[in-house]
C-alpha cells in the first residue's frame, strides 16, 4: 500500500522519443558499416528473404526491449529507501547509506552526453543506473534528491564519476577499450557461428553437399563428336583426346564440375596452314558456332576461337580453341559449369 509520503515515478515515452530522434554520428555509422556488410555479405548470396527476416527480427527485439522497460520499470520513493522494479527484479537501497551522482555523462566513442544517476550502498552490493535516455531530468533530479546523492552539471567520464561516488560504476564503464575488445570478440564469434549454421541449414557454400564427380552425358557426346569433326577436317596424325574434369563454381559459389577435351598433333598437316584453318572454321560453322578470323597469322600459324553462345545441348556455353602452325597443332573443348540443381 502507497503510503502519503510515497512517490513512484517511471520511465517516459516522450524523453525516449527525443532521445532516439537524435541519434549520435557514432553510433549510425556503425550501425550503417554493419548494415552495408551485412546486406552485401548475404545479398551476395541470394539471400534477399534471410536479410530481411533478420533485420525484422532485430528491430522487432530492439522495439520489444523498450516496451518491456517502459512498461515494467519504476522508482518507488519512501522515507528512507529508494526501490527500483524493473524486468521482473527489484533493488531497494536505504537513503542514509548511499552514495551517488547525478550528472552529464561522457560515453567513450559517443560524441554527446547523455544523463545518467548511479546509486550503490557505501559498502558495496546492487546498482541502480538510470539514464536519460529513458527518465525524464525532472524525474532524476528528484530521485537524486530524495537518495541525497550528488547533482553536477559539467560533464564526467565514468573515472570522474567512479571517483565521486565509489563503486558505482561497472567494470565496462570504467575500461571501456578491454571491455569493447573482448565484447566485439564476442559477438563476431556469435555472428560467425549463427552464419555458418544458417548456410549449413540452407545448404549454402561451402556446405552445400559436393556434386558427383560427372557432366551430363550428352555434354560428353556432342564434345567428343566435334572434336572428331575438327580432327577430320583438318586431317593429320591427332593423338587420342584427353578428356579432364575440372571443379568449377557458379555465380553463387555452388561447386560443380567442366568437361575440357584437348588433341593435339606433332609434325606437319595436309596443306597450307591457311587451309586447315578454313576448314576448321567450316566445321565449327556447321556445329553452329560463332568462329573467329580463320586467316593465318605473319608468322605462319593460326588461332581460332568460337564460343557456342546459341547452341542448346551439350556444346551450350562451351569454348572451342583451335591452334595451327606449320610443324603442330592442338584444339580444345572446354564446356560449361555442370551442377546438380539447389535451392
Amino acid at each position: 500500500m502507497t503510503t502519503p509520503d510515497a512517490r513512484v515515478l517511471r520511465p517516459d515515452a516522450a524523453t525516449w522519443r527525443a532521445f532516439v530522434s537524435r541519434p549520435d554520428r557514432a553510433v549510425l555509422s556503425l550501425a550503417g558499416g554493419l548494415l552495408v556488410s551485412t546486406v552485401g555479405g548475404l545479398s551476395g548470396r541470394g539471400d534477399v528473404v534471410g536479410l530481411g527476416v533478420l533485420l525484422l527480427a532485430a528491430v522487432l527485439g530492439a522495439l520489444g526491449h523498450v516496451a518491456v522497460t517502459l512498461r515494467t520499470s519504476s522508482i518507488d520513493l519512501r522515507p528512507g529507501q529508494v526501490t527500483y522494479r524493473r524486468w521482473g527484479r527489484t533493488t531497494t537501497l536505504p537513503v542514509g547509506d548511499t552514495v551517488g551522482v547525478l550528472a552529464p555523462y561522457s560515453q567513450p566513442l559517443v560524441s554527446r552526453t547523455l544523463a545518467l544517476l548511479v546509486l550503490r550502498r557505501r559498502d558495496g552490493g546492487p546498482r541502480i543506473r538510470l539514464n536519460g535516455g529513458f527518465w525524464s531530468q525532472e524525474a532524476l533530479v528528484a530521485i537524486a534528491a530524495h537518495a541525497g546523492a550528488e547533482v553536477g552539471t559539467e560533464p564526467l567520464t565514468a573515472r570522474e564519476l567512479e571517483e565521486r561516488a565509489p563503486g558505482t560504476m561497472p567494470f565496462r564503464d570504467r575500461h571501456p577499450w578491454l571491455f569493447g575488445v573482448a565484447g566485439a570478440l564476442v559477438i563476431t564469434g556469435l555472428v560467425t557461428v549463427g552464419v555458418l549454421a544458417w548456410f549449413e541449414h540452407r545448404g549454402l557454400p561451402p556446405f552445400d553437399d559436393p556434386p558427383p564427380r560427372r557432366v551430363a552425358v550428352a555434354t560428353t557426346a556432342d564434345q567428343d563428336r566435334l572434336v572428331g569433326q575438327l580432327v577430320a577436317a583438318t586431317g593429320g596424325p591427332w593423338s587420342a583426346p584427353r578428356a579432364r574434369l575440372l571443379g568449377c563454381e557458379d555465380d553463387e559459389q555452388y561447386d560443380g564440375w567442366m568437361r575440357w577435351v584437348d588433341v593435339s598433333r606433332d609434325g606437319p598437316g595436309p596443306g597450307a596452314v591457311a587451309d586447315q584453318a578454313a576448314a576448321a572454321a567450316a566445321a565449327l560453322t556447321a556445329a553452329g558456332l560463332d568462329v573467329g578470323d580463320p586467316e593465318p597469322d605473319p608468322d605462319g600459324s593460326a588461332y581460332l576461337d568460337a564460343v557456342a553462345l546459341d547452341v542448346t545441348g551439350g556444346l551450350a556455353d562451351a569454348v572451342v580453341e583451335v591452334y595451327l602452325q606449320p610443324d603442330h597443332a592442338s584444339l580444345g573443348v572446354h564446356g560449361r559449369c555442370e551442377m546438380p540443381p539447389h535451392g
